[in-house]
């Protein structure tokens, strides 16, 4: 029987197509697959923005200002009630279980009782191994822990008479390791603020809003 082949030609041969069928795999296996979350129209940025609104949604519409200033960036907002915290927070979990995953960087915002709100959600989300990056809370109606996990949180709070202590300001739980400032803009003549007002200032609007943008990238 006449050979077609040498035995070193069926070697390369071999050896060419395998290296072939690695490449191939090699190629399909670097794709990135985006969140379905960061797949909605408009949304240009990565991550997941939470505003919170504060008692029956009523003194709290500043909120939805920085939710229409971040929609026009490019941003992923949802906005909702304060008392829906724990249902946003157990859906993340959720998804970072399965294939269709979450979208980071995770920044979370409320005012009154919507900023008590994000320090429990942010720090809730910690517990359960996710990661916020940032809490911006607009004058908290009591004082609030943040716990692991979580990045940076910036409280822009109203304090009371002179002299006497705060109650709104948030403070550094078991477990935290990030920055934690706390803002009084009830004393700085920049902001003029007060309880019902402070999450309408364009200021205020304008720091967290870049701060934002800055954690998040581009999708495009």
């Amino acid at each position: 029987m006449t050979r077609l082949f040498s035995t070193n030609a069926l070697r390369n041969l071999a050896i060419v197509s395998a290296v072939s069928l690695f490449a191939g795999c090699t190629t399909s296996t670097t794709e990135v697959e985006v969140p379905a979350s960061a797949t909605k129209p408009g949304v240009t940025r990565t991550g997941e923005i939470y505003l919170l609104r504060g008692l029956a949604n009523v003194f709290s519409t500043g909120m939805d200002g920085i939710g229409s200033k971040m929609k026009a960036k490019g941003l992923n907002v949802k906005l909702s009630n304060h008392t829906a915290w724990k249902s946003i927070a157990n859906d993340i979990i959720r998804r970072s279980k399965v294939r269709e995953g979450v979208s980071y960087p995770i920044v979370i915002m409320g005012h009154s009782f919507g900023a008590g709100a994000s320090a429990k959600m942010a720090t809730y989300l910690g517990q359960n191994g996710i990661e916020v990056s940032y809490v911006a809370a607009f004058d908290p109606s009591h004082t609030h822990y943040v716990g692991a996990n979580i990045l940076k949180v910036s409280n822009f709070y109203v304090s009371g008479q002179d002299g006497a202590a705060s109650h709104n300001v948030i403070l550094k739980g078991p477990g935290f390791q990030g920055q934690l400032e706390n803002i009084n803009v009830g004393k700085d003549p920049q902001y003029r603020v007060n309880h019902f007002n402070v999450e309408k200032n364009p200021k205020i609007h304008t720091k967290v809003i870049n701060t934002t943008y800055g954690l998040t990238q581009s999708l495009q």
